[in-house]
């Protein structure tokens, strides 16, 4: 699976609108120490231009009551681009198995909400391979985020609630 398929860099260096928004999402996940600094340095070299579009929307998740042993971090961070309506994310376990943000299909996108979802491969210690799915639905008017997470073939299922706050540059 690409994780950054529509990412299109032209001979003239022309970039499509979520390249500034994936540099700043790899700084940001930086200052939360998830992301190696060779991410960042990798992100900044296949993206090297300044995007003259739209902004596409940004945001911290912080997740509540996320069990422990949990498959959902507490922090998540989702770009969304409405011009595209592609979805990134990127939290600890994302980071940890893909090293960069992954992109998540889009289900539903209303005024009123947009759900989205994304599968995981999984590798353990012991060499065994897993996926787990995720589900996400972000509501416009509260900023809540509710994710649930299903290690596939397993009957747990793991679901959070939190809050979302726009991130800004400064």
């Amino acid at each position: 699976m690409a994780i950054l398929p529509w990412v299109d860099i032209s001979a003239k260096g022309r970039c499509t609108p979520l390249t500034e928004s994936i540099v700043f999402f790899v700084e940001i996940m930086l200052t939360f120490k998830r992301v190696t600094r060779a991410a960042l340095v990798a992100g900044i070299a296949l993206f090297p231009c300044a995007a003259a579009y739209a902004a596409p929307q940004q945001w911290h998740c912080v997740q509540k009551n996320v069990p422990q042993k949990s498959w959902i971090e507490s922090d998540i961070l989702v770009i969304h681009d409405a011009e595209t309506n592609r979805v990134l994310v990127l939290d600890g376990i994302i980071q940890h198995f893909t090293g960069a943000p992954i992109e998540a299909s889009v289900s539903k996108s209303t005024a009123d909400s947009l759900s989205f979802g994304w599968s995981l491969n999984t590798k353990g210690a012991s060499a065994k391979r897993g996926v787990v799915k995720y589900s996400a639905t972000f509501m416009t008017a509260t900023r809540e985020l509710r994710i649930s997470a299903t290690p596939l073939g397993y009957d747990n299922r793991d679901t959070a609630r939190g809050k979302c706050s726009p991130l800004k540059r400064k």
